[in-house]
């Protein structure tokens, strides 16, 4: 041991060159400090070294090699001495080591290699799992992208669709409350058109309530034909039939004449004793009652009418107007209504007569949506003349069921009626 130490002392110190020159053994000690430390060698898998130990062993033992060598070579070991207490532990130098801490230093050092492979093989197993999880972050992210898309797609489908649906039910909305409105105005039309109905069914009542018992069963229509109706007496033939028999010398009273041509003559009503029926207008209501159309106002019979009636009765300062009005007249399509109270307290413009006055009714002409007040002057030529058409068209379509002479006189009695309306005398009945 005591050689043994001093070699290391002598190697430590730079001695070796004096060391090989004086100690015959030196060659043999050098090699067992050189096989301790190819044994660290070998332990920590340095062949590298171990083979150079190896040749320096040779060289420096065995074969004339210069000083020079033999010091390079321990310098080299001492050199990797050296290295070796750096990244290891502190080599053994102490002179009373023995076997045993030896062999607990080596366990160490394997102990502590162990825990540094366990702790890399901690570290890599770590890094794996990191890699996984930032791999699967990624994938998380991916699916993260995805969903958001999809989400903003749908909030865009369901704002669209909203949008829609609201406008849906708004035009739907709209339809419903423009098809009320306009079911209400058919309403209203209706109602209108029900009481001119209703109006015209009570006239009609009254009007065959009148007539039915003026109708005898002793005069027939027969008594009232045109050829028995103007079959009368020419210039040249008396009462006998001879001519000039107005030079008859048997004078009688005028009275006595009228009476007796009176009594005789058919167109002389005597239910109604002021009652003189117009021949010819007679003859061509005849004729009109054969076809009976109530558009051919190129008739002699509606053309008087038009002329001695209707016209003067429509001659109003509004010319164009009243032409819609007669016109609305004969295709039954004039409304008159009344107006309420609160809306008559003002005077208005008259829509015919386009003066000022107190428009208490109001009309619509042609189903037109336009309203016209007039005042009642106008309203009662217009009623008048309306009750005539009404009638004469009960006769063309066969609701009234008179005869001839009856039916004449109801047409007189309201065309009388019509030139009462006409004077200003409302109302007037006989």
């Amino acid at each position: 041991m005591a050689e043994l130490s001093f070699c290391r002392w002598r190697i430590s110190h730079g001695s070796i060159d004096r060391f090989y020159r004086q100690t015959s053994g030196g060659r043999l000690m050098i090699f067992g400090l050189v096989l301790a430390r190819c044994w660290r060698s070998i332990l920590r898998s340095k062949l590298i070294l171990l083979l150079a130990h190896l040749v320096l062993l040779f060289l420096t033992g065995y074969g004339d090699v210069p000083h020079v060598a033999a010091k390079a070579a321990a310098k080299a070991v001492l050199s990797m001495k050296n290295d070796e207490q750096q990244h290891h532990t502190p080599a053994l130098t102490s002179d009373n080591l023995n076997g045993e801490d030896q062999y607990e230093a080596v366990s160490e050092q394997s102990r502590a290699r162990e825990d540094s492979l366990e702790k890399d093989r901690i570290i890599e197993d770590l890094q794996d799992h990191l890699g996984r999880a930032h791999e699967e972050l990624m994938q998380w992210n991916l699916k993260c992208a995805k969903l958001q898309k999809i989400q903003e797609s749908l909030d865009s489908e369901i704002h669209e669709l909203t949008a829609s649906l609201f406008q849906e039910a708004y035009r739907i909305v709209t339809e419903a409350d423009s098809k009320l409105l306009y079911s209400e105005k058919l309403l209203t039309e209706a109602r209108g058109t029900v009481e001119m109905l209703q109006e015209e069914i009570k006239a009609l009542k009254l009007l065959m309530g009148k007539n039915e018992v003026k109708v005898s069963p002793s005069r027939s229509l027969q008594e009232f034909s045109p050829s028995k109706i103007f079959k009368k007496p020419t210039l040249f033939e008396g009462k006998n039939g001879g001519p000039f028999c107005f030079l008859n010398t048997n004078k009688k009273s005028p009275s006595v004449v009228t009476r007796s041509a009176s009594e005789h003559d058919p167109l002389v009503d005597h239910d109604h004793p002021s009652l003189e029926i117009d021949p010819i207008c007679h003859q061509e209501f005849t004729i009109w009652l054969e076809n009976h159309d109530l558009t051919d106002i190129e008739h002699p019979f509606l053309k008087r009418i038009y002329n001695e009636d209707i016209y003067p009765c429509l001659n109003f300062t509004n010319t164009k107007l009243a032409s819609l009005v007669c016109n609305s007249i004969v295709n039954n399509t004039i409304i008159l209504e009344n107006i309420l109270a609160s809306e008559n307290e003002k005077a208005k413009i008259c829509a015919l007569t386009e003066m000022p006055r107190l428009c208490s009714y109001r009309m619509k002409i042609d189903n037109a949506d336009q309203w016209h007040y007039i005042s009642t002057f106008c309203r009662n030529r217009i009623a008048a003349i309306c009750d005539l058409f009404t009638y004469l068209r009960y006769l063309a379509q066969g609701l009234v069921q008179h005869g001839l002479y009856d039916a004449y006189v109801e047409i007189v009695r309201l065309r009388r009626n019509i030139a009462f309306v006409r004077l200003g005398y409302a109302n007037y009945q006989s």
